[in-house]
């Protein structure tokens, strides 16, 4: 039995070497790329809210009230928590507030 590890290199060997080539992008349909590609940053370059919801710091998930400190809209600086027992109502797009890691979706996925 191989590796997961062992089995890629096995595969790697087996496959015939390929050339570079340049090509237009719209002639790239159904070809592979066999070589890493990097962005040169993140885009957006912040974590980013995805759902509309309630933004809170996952050590304080246990607790059953929060005092809502606030609301991080999209395109507003991000704001920052101050205790665990505060949370912010966060809106798609915006900027995760600093000190929070979780949100809690207020809208029901389909």
């Amino acid at each position: 039995m191989l590796t997961p590890a062992e089995a890629e290199a096995a595969i790697a060997a087996a496959l015939p070497a390929a050339a570079s080539e340049w090509i237009p992008l719209a002639d790239c349909a159904g070809r592979v790329l066999r070589e890493a590609v990097h962005a040169e940053r993140d885009a957006p370059p912040f974590d980013r809210v995805t759902m509309d919801g309630i933004a809170i710091a996952s050590r304080a998930i246990a607790r059953r009230e929060f005092r809502l400190a606030g609301t991080q809209a999209a395109g507003t600086p991000a704001l920052s928590l101050a205790d665990d027992s505060d949370c912010f109502e966060v809106m798609t797009g915006a900027v995760m507030p600093r000190g929070c890691d979780t949100v809690v979706p207020v809208e029901a996925p389909r």
